[in-house]
């Protein structure tokens, strides 16, 4: 029975003529059928969304070049191989984690705002100290200390940067707001590497390079810094107010 069916052919293709037909009858039918797409800069219109757009996008201007220019200097100037140059950074990479699984329970204490003032601020301190310090110093004393205030800072910052990115959001603009986030972040790390390692590759001498490059990463985040304190602290603060009038 099937063979005959197959070799004929008339009811399988009959089948794929109506399927086909209506497919076709439904797509004329409903030609408009589409939601419209949000508008990307929707979420741009509350100043805490903005500032946090713009602190992140400084933030990984810093950051970038940090890990970057960090790794090699492990190896150039303390002779870490690649292996001890990646397990370097476990100071700032296990206080970060450690951090990051608090953040949840200190935003609902204190709020978005002041753990990102405290994390910029500790992140300033951190590369400051090693802008200033020589790596010929030894590991600890250059690199290891400041890692744990940068660790510090890290953990207090990136989760409540992305939960103002988007706090405001209304459901439909959520997938535009989260987009501005990543765009901010990989650009953000893009133009500070490009930036940093552009200034200081024709340095002749690698410790002033590297000194040079964390001088201008932490000028980086103190900007970051000042975005927080004067434009994302008040915006979260008057939104809250609005919020409660409400």
């Amino acid at each position: 029975m099937f063979s005959r069916l197959w070799l004929s052919g008339e009811p399988l293709q009959s089948g794929f003529l109506s399927s086909r037909n209506s497919a076709h009858l439904s797509f004329r039918q409903h030609p408009t059928d589409r939601r419209p797409t949000a508008d990307a800069t929707t979420p741009l219109r509350f100043r805490s969304t903005f500032g946090a757009y713009l602190a992140r996008f400084c933030f990984m201007m810093a950051m970038l070049p940090f890990w970057f220019l960090t790794s090699q200097a492990m190896q150039q100037f303390l002779g870490f191989s690649p292996l001890m140059a990646g397990i370097g950074f476990f100071p700032l990479t296990i206080l970060n984690f450690i951090v990051a699984m608090r953040v949840a329970d200190l935003t609902e204490r204190f709020g978005n705002g002041p753990l990102l003032g405290i994390g910029m601020a500790l992140t300033v301190i951190g590369l400051l100290i090693m802008a200033l310090l020589s790596p010929v110093n030894g590991y600890w004393l250059e690199l290891g200390l400041p890692m744990l205030l940068i660790g510090f800072g890290q953990g207090l910052i990136m989760s409540p940067l992305t939960t103002v990115g988007v706090a405001n959001t209304l459901p439909e603009d959520a997938g535009a707001a989260s987009g501005l986030i990543n765009t901010m972040h990989q650009i953000g790390s893009s133009v500070g590497l490009a930036l940093i390692v552009g200034v200081t590759g024709g340095m002749t001498h690698g410790v002033t390079s590297y000194r040079q490059s964390l001088l201008m990463s932490t000028i980086c985040v103190t900007v970051a810094l000042i975005i927080i304190v004067f434009v994302v602290i008040p915006g979260e603060r008057r939104e809250n107010q609005l919020k409660l009038k409400r």
